[in-house]
């Protein structure tokens, strides 16, 4: 059993984790409604239950090519969190919660690419170097490059956008020296498994987690 110490202790880490996601599920429900935000949360205790695959892909820039440009968007890029940022447009899009981590993100040397539909924010995705991150899935050398959490707001799905946002954002690897792009999806998300082959992306392996350990598909020699 538990002694008084090790109750509190476990009960401060619990209660601000609870408090976070209580938060999540209010500004969820407040933005997509209660049916889009209740099969969301039952899809995550599923994957919580049973991890599902995540299905990792990746592509060499020597072989991306550039999309024609859609005036019905324009992209928006953050290397800061600074004056420049508009946080009512990111608190009102993402919600509240998600501040701490935007910001965290780009104290920490990420790049944030913001997709604009006329002046409202309609997706967001996060560029983590691998001169700053050496690990994220997969070991990265300096010219790599992990797409990390890009998504399309709810009003704005099924539009076709996540492709051409794909394409708007890798636009703006040119000039860094990127090698390789990686980025991951789940195997459940078939939007974005058929917009990452639509951008020219290879699929690569799967990998899941459980208890905090990861499990490849495939083993090394």
């Amino acid at each position: 059993m538990l002694g008084r110490k090790e109750f509190s202790g476990s009960r401060q880490k619990i209660l601000p984790r609870l408090a976070y996601f209580l938060k999540r599920i209010k500004e969820l429900t407040e933005r997509e409604g209660v049916e889009h935000t209740a099969r969301k949360v039952m899809r995550e205790a599923v994957d919580r239950i049973n991890p599902p695959w995540h299905c990792m892909f990746w592509m060499p820039m020597s072989g991306y090519v550039e999309a024609p440009i859609d005036e019905r968007v324009s992209l928006r890029v953050f290397c800061e969190f600074d004056g420049s940022l508009d946080e009512a447009m990111f608190e009102k899009g993402l919600g509240a919660s998600e501040m701490s981590v935007l910001a965290s993100r780009l104290r920490n040397g990420c790049q944030l690419c913001v997709l604009l539909k006329g002046q409202v924010l309609a997706g967001t995705l996060f560029f983590v170097f691998g001169r700053n991150h050496r690990f994220q899935h997969l070991i990265l050398t300096e010219q790599d490059v992990v797409i990390l959490d890009a998504r399309i707001v709810p009003r704005f799905r099924g539009q076709g956008l996540y492709s051409l946002f794909l394409n708007l954002s890798l636009n703006t690897l040119k000039e860094k020296g990127i090698e390789r792009v990686f980025v991951q999806t789940s195997e459940h998300n078939e939007p974005s498994l058929r917009a990452l082959r639509r951008v020219g992306f290879r699929y690569l392996m799967r990998y899941k987690t459980c208890l905090g350990m990861y499990r490849y598909d495939v083993s090394p020699l």
